[in-house]
């Protein structure tokens, strides 16, 4: 089926009273008792029903055609944010559709998508040969490099499926082939974000035996576009070095060339910087949980259990605590979706060491040191991701990015949304089918072939976010313990 992998659905028509803990209380996480569990009635599964996904097919496929269209006759695409005040970012509207377009269903060996990829190359070798210098109108920066590395993995992951009938010749398509200069580039593309790893935050030091000055110690755990200013860091940039990171990692198993991997220290230091600010309380809510054996059946029912959750998000800001009523340091539906899919991401490579296929690339010494993590921040993460889904169920939309003071960016809400079930291996937030709920809302606001969220996205980007979605394009990872 289009080479939707699957999308986990439930019904978003349900509302329970205590999804916000109302009349609960609780000395702790989890601590309390919710009075009643309350049980729906059964849903059929999402992705088994055939008009809704009938619908999705076809609206992936006009957005696909329309996002052909505007590629440009040398390659590349351009978006309103190719030129914007944060930015420049040059490169960003043709990662993204090159992502987009392969999802939606245009094979990699498609002249036009080669095309597109020779584009980037060629920015890139000669961005190398200048000097690599940053912050001028064709610098790499932090989101385009992010996306490019998860365009090569779709690329390089790709296999042919129904949309590639509709946007290729499916008959005697060539297989793609990685070649040598496809992974030195990845290579290139990785230790860039592995450079540009900054501080987030600065620890004061201790004194010295002698009773020397305290020193105080710089914390890399983050990134910025890069950013001139030393500790200017966000979580937005922060996803994406993540998101292309962890496809760095899985194609140094694909290509068996470890030093494809990025170091396992730094997986280290960034999940402790997405446990340290993610809000420190946050309101009660009732868990809802969903009988595992229902899974296997055509319908299942959503539990309002007596474990409560605390509602707690992110912001922005790198190095700040959520601040209510902040452009910048508010916790937000978008960010809270990266804090999720984030921690998720980075505890899937924590995990490799109890995986043999997956620990290709890694020391000994990385190995124990994933496996010590996994020890010492265990309560923390599964904390951290069942508040930060408490925090989605509470201020729940599909409809606009929540408590986001302007409502900006809300098909990157979207795609952030869709990383955040996926990677946490979750079919509902609350009682809320994500997907469901979601394609709906996009199947409803297609404009022609097209979408636009009017703020802050616009058309191209809010179209391929919206591909992105539908098409359930993030990879799952074999380590969300908390769905």
């Amino acid at each position: 089926m289009l080479g939707i992998r699957a999308p986990l659905a439930l019904s978003g028509l349900l509302a329970l009273s205590l999804l916000d803990g109302g009349g609960a209380a609780a000395d702790g996480p989890g601590a309390g008792k919710a009075k009643d569990e309350k049980v729906a009635a059964k849903i059929k599964i999402g992705f088994r029903d055939p008009d809704l996904m009938k619908r999705v097919d076809a609206a992936v496929s006009k957005a696909t055609e329309w996002l052909m269209k505007e590629q440009k006759p040398d390659g590349h695409w351009e978006s309103g944010h190719d030129n914007a005040p944060h930015g420049p970012f040059p490169h960003g509207a043709t990662c993204l559709s090159l992502l987009a377009a392969i999802h939606g269903g245009v094979p990699p060996v498609d002249d036009r998508i080669e095309k597109g990829f020779k584009w980037c190359k060629d920015r890139w070798d000669n961005w190398m040969a200048g000097g690599r210098i940053l912050h001028t109108g064709v610098s790499w920066r932090t989101y385009e490099v992010g996306i490019l590395l998860m365009a090569i993995e779709a690329k390089a992951r790709w296999k042919p499926h129904t949309l590639a009938s509709v946007h290729g010749t499916q008959a005697n398509m060539p297989k793609v082939k990685m070649t040598p200069q496809d992974w030195e580039w990845v290579k290139q593309l990785r230790d860039f974000l592995v450079d540009n790893v900054v501080v987030s935050h600065v620890l004061p030091g201790s004194p010295g035996k002698n009773g020397g000055m305290p020193v105080s110690i710089d914390v890399k755990d983050a990134w910025s576009y890069p950013d001139k200013v030393k500790t200017k860091t966000d979580r937005s940039n922060m996803q994406y070095a993540i998101l292309g990171l962890k496809s760095a990692s899985r194609m140094a198993i694909m290509s068996r060339r470890a030093d494809l991997r990025p170091p396992m220290d730094l997986w280290v230091l960034v999940v402790k910087n997405f446990l340290k600010f993610q809000e420190t309380t946050g309101p009660k809510v009732s868990r809802v949980i969903l009988d595992e054996k229902e899974k296997k059946r055509d319908g299942y029912a959503p539990t309002v259990s007596s474990i409560l959750d605390e509602a707690r998000g992110w912001g922005y800001a790198g190095a700040n605590m959520p601040t209510p009523g902040s452009d910048h340091t508010a916790a937000t539906g978008s960010m809270t979706t990266v804090g999720i899919a984030s921690v998720e991401l980075i505890w899937s490579e924590l995990e490799a060491p109890r995986r043999p296929n997956e620990q290709f690339g890694w020391s000994k010494d990385d190995l124990k040191l994933g496996e010590d993590a996994l020890k010492d921040l265990r309560q923390k993460y599964e904390k951290s991701v069942h508040d930060g889904v408490a925090w989605m169920d509470k201020h729940w939309s599909v409809e606009k990015n929540p408590e986001h003071p302007s409502g900006s960016w809300h098909y990157y809400y979207l795609y952030g949304l869709e990383r955040a079930g996926v990677l946490s291996d979750r079919w509902h937030f609350g009682a809320h089918d994500w997907y469901r709920e979601g394609a709906e809302y996009l199947l409803k606001n297609q404009r022609g072939a097209m979408w636009d969220s009017g703020k802050g996205d616009g058309p191209l980007c809010s179209t391929c976010f919206a591909i992105l979605f539908l098409t359930k394009a993030t990879v799952p990872v074999k380590a969300a313990g908390t769905g």
